[in-house]
């Protein structure tokens, strides 16, 4: 089969010019190849598609909107830097505004389960704001000395702020 000369330069072209982002994120260096293996269910592949689309530039453009939609199906597919790219949205309120739902406070729980200390603080911030929660300032507490004994500085801080004794020790020990 003979490629005509547009569709040669465009091949040339792309593999020249593909962005460092989609060589580090998606193995193979093509997105659409990526985007393939995310619809097939590889949530590694989403949580890489979700970063290309969460950065942007050198010819793939910034979409916050579609970095999100990836980022939630590499998290609900088991990926934890899916979990920690989408947390990372919603803090910055990049592509999502600043409204949780249920299915997020989901994504929050299995995330704080699994380790992700950082995720324990922010349900806990979720918790002591109501987002996509009922306010629960002793859940809030609770969830921010689990970060703190993990480490978490901001965990520590913010349960000290919420009158946490115990935390606030730790929060000024830290550097």
């Amino acid at each position: 089969m003979r490629l005509n000369a547009s569709l040669q330069g465009l091949l040339l072209a792309t593999a020249v010019l593909a962005p460092a982002i989609v060589r580090a994120t998606c193995p193979s260096g093509d997105v659409a190849s990526c985007g393939s293996r995310c619809d097939a269910g590889d949530a590694a592949s989403c949580a890489s598609l979700g970063a290309v689309y969460m950065q942007g530039g050198n010819g793939v453009a910034r979409n916050d909107r579609r970095a999100v939609e990836l980022l939630r199906k590499a998290c609900d597919g088991g990926s934890a830097k899916g979990c920690s790219d989408l947390r990372s949205m919603y803090s910055a309120g990049r592509g999502v505004g600043r409204n949780y739902d249920a299915q997020d406070v989901e994504r929050y729980q299995r995330a704080c389960g699994t380790g992700m200390f950082a995720a324990c603080a922010d349900l806990g911030r979720m918790y002591q704001y109501g987002r996509g929660v009922p306010t629960d300032r002793s859940r809030a507490i609770a969830l921010y000395r689990q970060a703190c004994g993990a480490g978490h500085l901001g965990g520590c801080r913010s349960a000290c702020q919420l009158g946490d004794a115990a935390s606030c020790g730790r929060a000024q020990k830290s550097p």
